[in-house]
């Protein structure tokens, strides 16, 4: 920060400068700096650690998440080979609908040999669908207990 007086032109070549404070050690000790507050309860009180719902939930998301990105895998796989049998116009409609790849991959499962990936990418769908509705209504039962928690901190 720059100090003037009021006589003074206001270039900077006139200007005083104030030295930079340093902050010293007793500073330092005296006010020390607040760390974000981190435990479970406070991270939005959708996931409260502990709990035989979170460990259930939190297995069920994990579970989601690998049953997901092995559907992923097996989807990608599928399609690679339907822009190689098929050509662009039939890849672009396998990436905008992901069914059509699905249905198209067990039709020609025996022409291209990709018994094993149709059977995981079933097996993943079927796994998939229960646990998202498990994942689903534990999200929703967390935010319905949020929301009770907060009404009672809110009503006097």
């Amino acid at each position: 920060s720059i100090r003037r007086t009021p006589n003074q032109p206001s270039n900077l070549k006139t200007a005083q400068r104030e030295p930079p404070k340093v902050a010293s050690n007793s500073d330092r000790e005296s006010k020390p700096r607040p760390l974000p507050d981190c435990r479970p309860e406070n991270r939005g009180k959708i996931f409260r650690a502990g709990s035989e719902e979170d460990i259930f939930s939190n297995s069920a998301l994990f579970s989601v998440s690998l049953v997901g990105i092995g559907s992923l895998i097996c989807w990608i796989m599928v399609l690679i080979r339907l822009f190689k049998a098929k050509g662009v116009l039939h890849g672009i409609l396998g990436i905008i609908c992901g069914l059509y790849p699905f249905i198209w991959g067990w039709i020609n499962v025996k022409a291209l040999g990709i018994k094993n990936i149709m059977i995981a990418w079933t097996a993943c769908f079927a796994i998939g669908i229960p646990l998202n509705m498990m994942a689903s209504a534990s999200a929703v039962g967390d935010v319905q207990k949020m929301i009770q928690e907060q009404q009672k901190v809110a009503t006097p």
